[in-house]
C-alpha cells in the first residue's frame, strides 16, 4: 500500500532539440525521477504492442525531437518545470498521444544512471 502511495505519473513525453516545443506521448506510472533523455524506449518494459507504438511515433519525429520521461504529481506541475527547464510551446492540456491502458508501473531501475554535479567545495 505504501508503494502505491509513493508513485507518481511518469509523463513520456517528446521535446524539440532546440526547446521550441514538446508533445506528450504518454503517462505511465513510476516512483519519482528527475528528466531523462531515453535513448531506447525497451528501458520502460512496456508490452510488445505499446513499445511498438512509441518507438513508431519516436523513429518517425527522431530528427527533430528527443524522447525524455519525468515524473510529475500533474500536468500543471510538469508544464511548470519544463519552462523552468527553457521549454516553450507547451501543450495546454495533458491529453497523450497514446493512450496506454491499463496504467503501467515503470520499473526505474532499468534506467541510466544520472550524474549529479557537485560544486567544488560544496561536498556535503
Amino acid at each position: 500500500m505504501d508503494k502505491q502511495k509513493d508513485l507518481k505519473i511518469l509523463w513520456l513525453y517528446l521535446a524539440k532539440r532546440d526547446k521550441k516545443g514538446v508533445q506528450i506521448l504518454a503517462k505511465l506510472l513510476c516512483r519519482e525521477i528527475n528528466p531523462i533523455s531515453l535513448s531506447n524506449i525497451k528501458i520502460l518494459g512496456l508490452s510488445p504492442s505499446w513499445e511498438g507504438k512509441i518507438a513508431d511515433t519516436v523513429e518517425q519525429n527522431k530528427i527533430y525531437w528527443e524522447p525524455w520521461v519525468q515524473t510529475a504529481a500533474t500536468f500543471d506541475d510538469l508544464r511548470l518545470n519544463l519552462k523552468a527547464r527553457g521549454y516553450s510551446n507547451i501543450p495546454v492540456n495533458g491529453q497523450p498521444m497514446i493512450l496506454v491502458t491499463p496504467q503501467v508501473i515503470v520499473n526505474i531501475n532499468n534506467f541510466p544512471k544520472q550524474k549529479n554535479m557537485v560544486q567544488k567545495g560544496k561536498i556535503q
